[in-house]
């Protein structure tokens, strides 16, 4: 999938959540190689960013994070996180989420 197919895609999905009830907001859609070091040397992601790349390194990974009482919810309940997760599977093809950082929604799932 290319960064113009998911942009498409993920649109779908957050126009679908909005149209649902739910205040998404999102952050973390293009990452570079140092964030991504920095992200891997704190234990906040599994890829390193120079031998195991990030999605979000190539514009194909988004963390979408939900509103309540005015906050961004970091962590999303874990019902929620796989009906929508669920969804995204659905419009993008993807077969797997990456079910230790629920907010993450990705072209293949890294």
């Amino acid at each position: 999938m290319n960064r113009r197919q998911f942009t498409d895609k993920i649109t779908q999905l957050l126009r679908e959540m909005i149209e649902a009830g739910a205040q998404p907001i999102f952050d973390f859609a293009l990452r570079s190689a140092e964030e991504q070091r920095r992200l891997f040397a704190t234990g906040k992601s599994r890829c390193d960013g120079q031998i195991n790349k990030s999605r979000h390194q190539q514009g194909l990974a988004l963390d979408i994070y939900l509103v309540k009482d005015d906050k961004a919810q970091y962590e999303w309940d874990k019902t929620e996180a796989e009906k929508w997760h669920a969804r995204w599977m659905e419009i993008s093809g993807s077969e797997e989420w990456i079910k230790w950082d629920t907010c993450h929604f990705s072209s293949d799932g890294k």
